[in-house]
């Protein structure tokens, strides 16, 4: 077993590694690099997308997914494999950076800037899309050589590490770690003894303060503020922070300790994600879905509105 890493190296996006053995070559995720304009996302890959012969997928964050439409666009024709529920969030985020790579080409050329070609299209997203297909947790899979096993990740609705085995070998791939004992998703499993680990380290250089003590500061500045005739705007990314946070602000009302306040969430990608949240409850912890059971979203506060479009 050969592995090859061509993204995620010195740098904490562009997620991408071939595996192979016996001829047959099998992709660990295929991700955007982010931050600023980055050349790498339009240099080649590395190796033929049309000599791969399948992908798995680790979890729905673009810095692993934002380049499976592009594989598609340059020759990949393999099955993806992925949970269930990565595959139902994967498609929002694909599209709405989609709409952001139009909406740049729209702006330079309106300033009379060099217009960057797009990286994959329409097409190519339901290329990735109708190729795709659910593997679930601890369902161990041969794919070609391969002996594949999702399990539990603990970092978004549906995330997963990979084991893989093959001739005699072992290999974990973490895709991205979720902390343990958090209240809205399971704790990640453990993985089996392997040869070789392969492993993101994005928070490995710093100690972290107990989640609680975050939550205590939390509820103190939102109370004060609010009891104060105050508005509190909160940046977040839209998928699984953006409901961690209303998840929060439903427990505060409830317990007491902050107001009942109009919440309005204004990005319509965290609106679709968030309905897609209702469609995937087997994903969450045992306490969210001892809620849904109830009948109650334990991802809305009292008073929350959703904001439709930009307009």
């Amino acid at each position: 077993m050969r592995l090859t890493t061509w993204g995620a190296c010195g740098t904490v996006t562009g997620s991408c590694h071939l595996l192979e053995h016996q001829g047959f070559r099998l992709l660990l995720d295929c991700g955007l690099y982010q931050g600023e304009p980055r050349a790498e996302n339009r240099e080649p890959f590395g190796f033929d997308p049309a000599e791969v012969d399948a992908l798995v997928l680790s979890h729905a964050h673009l810095d692993h997914s934002g380049r499976i439409p592009r594989l598609f666009r340059e020759g990949y024709r393999g099955r993806v494999y992925a949970t269930a529920p990565t595959l139902k969030l994967v498609r929002p985020l694909l599209e709405d950076a989609l709409k952001l790579m139009k909406e740049d080409i729209k702006r330079a050329r309106r300033k009379g800037l060099p217009v960057p070609e797009l990286l994959w299209n329409e097409a190519d997203v339901r290329a990735f899309l109708g190729r795709s297909k659910p593997l679930p947790y601890y369902q161990a899979r041969k794919i070609g050589p391969f002996r594949v096993t999702l399990k539990n990740a603990g970092h978004l609705p549906g995330s997963a590490f990979v084991e893989v085995r093959a001739g005699g070998r072992s290999l974990v791939f973490s895709g991205d770690l979720g902390n343990r004992r958090k209240e809205t998703l399971p704790d990640p499993d453990y993985p089996r003894v392997a040869d070789l680990v392969l492993s993101e380290s994005t928070y490995g250089d710093r100690p972290h303060r107990p989640f609680q003590a975050t939550l205590v500061e939390f509820a103190e500045l939102l109370a004060d503020t609010l009891e104060a005739g105050g508005k509190v705007v909160i940046p977040s990314f839209a998928l699984e922070r953006a409901q961690e946070i209303l998840f929060y602000l439903r427990r505060f009302e409830a317990e007491g300790q902050i107001p009942v306040v109009p919440v309005f969430v204004d990005s319509p990608l965290t609106t679709r994600i968030s309905e897609i949240y209702g469609q995937i409850q087997e994903a969450f912890s045992d306490l969210v879905r001892s809620f849904y059971r109830r009948g109650i979203d334990p991802f809305a506060p009292a008073q929350l509105r959703y904001t439709q479009s930009v307009e």
